[in-house]
């Protein structure tokens, strides 16, 4: 078998997540079936990590693994052919075959763009940007973003389904800040950016951390339950998922091993 390592982004309005499930539309399937029209050839493949419903990526990372030695220039013209239009592939490349896409990451990073406002949208915009959340003050959540970075236990920000051993994670970053487009519809549009970088996440972990985040905004002496919930583990705090419209799967990280740094695969 030979290795590749394939870069990649997705829109996900319309996919049923990344991870293949049989009679639904999911971003592995139609990668699946793009190299099954374009090649003979038994193969595999595998994605850096699950994306749900909705959620997009900036820039994903898969392994393809097949019988035939296709070479990579090759692989990347037929499969962008092949591809749908909400999937652009960006690179292929071969790869030892111990590279394993999710368990050689070492962190992943995720934004995600949301605006309190329901109407302030232009619709090119509405797929990227979860709309009438967020409202509120923005102050007392600054404190808990830096009480985020660390090892924790994040038990209480994860949905059920996930087969992950530990709740256990590590966050190297976190930040949120208000972004400025320019758009040819409404002139300047101002949307908040949540920005957040760890060693892997649980599942729907980015969204729960979101859904208390804007239980806090609307209500600071929340802010409390959230530390609560982070150091014991334990949902203290009720909150509500955040859409997973606004949220971005923007890199995956891996470590280079020549120069000893972080390498990102951002998509840029």
């Amino acid at each position: 078998m030979h290795s590749y390592k394939i870069k990649f982004s997705y829109i996900g309005t319309h996919f049923f997540g990344s991870q293949y499930q049989p009679g639904l539309r999911t971003v592995e399937g139609a990668i699946s079936d793009s190299f099954a029209r374009a090649f003979k050839s038994d193969f595999s493949f595998v994605v850096s990590g699950r994306t749900d419903a909705g959620v997009h990526a900036k820039a994903q990372v898969g392994r393809l693994r097949i019988l035939n030695n296709i070479p990579p220039e090759r692989l990347l013209y037929c499969l962008r052919r092949c591809l749908p239009d909400d999937i652009v592939l960006y690179s292929v490349m071969y790869v030892d075959e111990d590279f394993h896409p999710r368990f050689s990451a070492c962190y992943r990073e995720y934004h995600y763009l949301y605006t309190p406002h329901r109407d302030a949208l232009p619709f090119l915009y509405n797929a990227f940007v979860a709309q009438g959340v967020g409202g509120g003050n923005h102050e007392p959540i600054f404190p808990l973003l830096a009480s985020l970075i660390g090892a924790h236990d994040f038990a209480a920000f994860r949905c059920l389904g996930s087969s992950e051993k530990s709740t256990r994670k590590t966050v190297f970053s976190c930040d949120m800040i208000c972004d400025s487009f320019v758009t040819p519809f409404s002139g300047s549009l101002d949307v908040v950016r949540f920005r957040i970088v760890a060693d892997s996440f649980l599942y729907r972990m980015v969204r729960c951390i979101l859904g208390a985040l804007f239980e806090v905004m609307k209500d600071p002496d929340k802010a409390a339950l959230f530390l609560d919930s982070l150091h014991s583990g334990k949902k203290v705090i009720d909150y509500e998922l955040a859409p997973a419209k606004g949220l971005v799967l923007v890199s995956v990280g891996y470590r280079d091993p020549f120069v000893g740094n972080w390498k990102g695969d951002s998509g840029d």
